[in-house]
């Protein structure tokens, strides 16, 4: 009977656990911004530490996608293998370069 109790006490407290938002959190959706961009697809695929990580700056184009980096690494900045051309030109798709 004890046991019962306890079981049923055990039950409750996951109940209510799960009822109070104790769950894994929603996939964020991505949306067409720099701030969504960055942290759900540079954060997660690029900035990693063998990549585009102020450890391997040098190595990966001199681009740092790592936390506001990323901006300044990118936004009105010269393409490396293009230098008329901007990796991305704000507003400006066709003359921006993303090498």
């Amino acid at each position: 009977e004890r046991l019962l109790s306890m079981g049923m006490a055990v039950f409750c407290l996951l109940l209510l656990l799960s009822s109070m938002g104790c769950r894994p959190e929603e996939k964020e959706e991505l949306k067409p911004t720099f701030s969504s961009i960055s942290k759900l697809i540079f954060s997660q695929k690029c900035a990693l530490y063998t990549c585009h990580s102020p450890a391997y700056y040098q190595d990966s184009g001199n681009l740092d996608l790592s936390g506001k980096d990323a901006y300044f690494s990118l936004v009105n900045v010269r393409s490396r293998l293009y230098p008329d051309e901007f990796r991305i030109k704000p507003g400006d798709p066709d003359n921006s370069n993303f090498d």
